[in-house]
């Protein structure tokens, strides 16, 4: 008799390197995502090990406060970018247009995803932790036209 390992449940997403990562969200955060204030996402690998996190919390009407967490032999194959860009269509979605992250100035890949988002408006060093503030490009907001000011 030979055991075989279940197949992930969640989104397959193939990442840069040919790998796959099943993104997942848990039912009590699905309940609080109905009323856009919360956002949460994880991704596993084959054999279910948690390997990524993003999340988002509002922290007033337009603002909410991100995360994105990628373990460190999963990274540079895509993963962070990835959460990145489904965790501000849904911050967008729900009419957010501001993220705020912070990172440590040390951590490279957070630096690096960061930049690649392009969105950056602000960025303030205290000791060894950066905080960025990200405005959401506005053709990704529901209701805002791309060509108004």
């Amino acid at each position: 008799m030979t055991t075989e390992n279940p197949q992930p449940v969640g989104q397959p997403v193939t990442l840069d390197d040919g790998r796959t990562v099943w993104i997942k969200v848990s039912p009590a955060s699905a309940r609080l995502e109905k009323s856009g204030h919360h956002w949460h996402r994880w991704a596993v690998d084959q054999t279910g090990r948690r390997v990524a996190v993003a999340s988002y919390d509002t922290r007033s009407v337009a603002t909410a406060h991100a995360a994105v967490w990628v373990a460190r032999g999963w990274r540079h194959a895509g993963l962070g970018r990835r959460l990145m860009d489904m965790l501000t269509a849904a911050a967008a979605q729900h009419d957010i247009e501001w993220l705020t992250l912070s990172t440590s100035v040390d951590d490279a890949a957070a630096q690096q995803l960061l930049d690649d988002c392009g969105w950056i408006v602000a960025r303030r060093v205290q000791g060894r932790r950066a905080r960025v503030a990200v405005r959401l490009a506005r053709d990704l907001r529901p209701g805002v036209a791309a060509h108004a000011a």
